[in-house]
């Protein structure tokens, strides 16, 4: 049986998480910025090409990059309440870790234990693991989009 003090230093990490992840942005970045470059690159493929076929795609591959602006500006919308859930949990952390330093030397159940583990790394896996399946959903429909505009040319 663990005493409340030897979880301080992973309710410590928790507050590092929870600060962190509240900037975490990644899942968000990386697909849109794939989608980005697979724009710029369709677009140089088409700048010398005149034909009428090129035209249309390049007014569609035009289309897309205003949908995808308004994209990147609903992300950060998006994101703000995984930003708030990260930072209740780093909150959260600081108080049970507060609360380890004054009882240190309390001895702590089988269940306090998992829970203090589940609070101080569980949290911020599920709150990762939304932001990167908030991220595929929203994105995946613009990046077959982009593959359809690819696919007429």
């Amino acid at each position: 049986m663990s005493n409340l003090g030897e979880f301080s230093s992973l309710l410590q990490l928790g507050v590092g998480f929870g600060v962190g992840l509240s900037f975490f942005r990644a899942p968000m970045t990386l697909m849109l910025s794939k989608i980005k470059s697979g724009l710029v690159h369709e677009s140089e493929v088409l700048h010398g090409n005149q034909s009428p076929e090129a035209g249309r795609a390049r007014a569609a591959l035009s289309d897309f990059q205003m949908e995808l602006n308004d994209a990147a500006k609903s992300l950060n919308d998006l994101n703000m309440p995984f930003m708030i859930a990260s930072l209740i949990g780093a909150v959260v952390n600081w108080f049970a870790l507060i609360w380890a330093s004054f009882s240190a030397q309390r001895p702590l159940t089988s269940t306090e234990e998992w829970l203090l583990t589940g609070l101080s790394v569980g949290w911020f896996l599920f709150v990762g693991a939304a932001v990167a399946l908030a991220a595929l959903i929203y994105l995946l429909p613009l990046h077959s989009k982009l593959n359809r505009i690819r696919s007429s040319v």
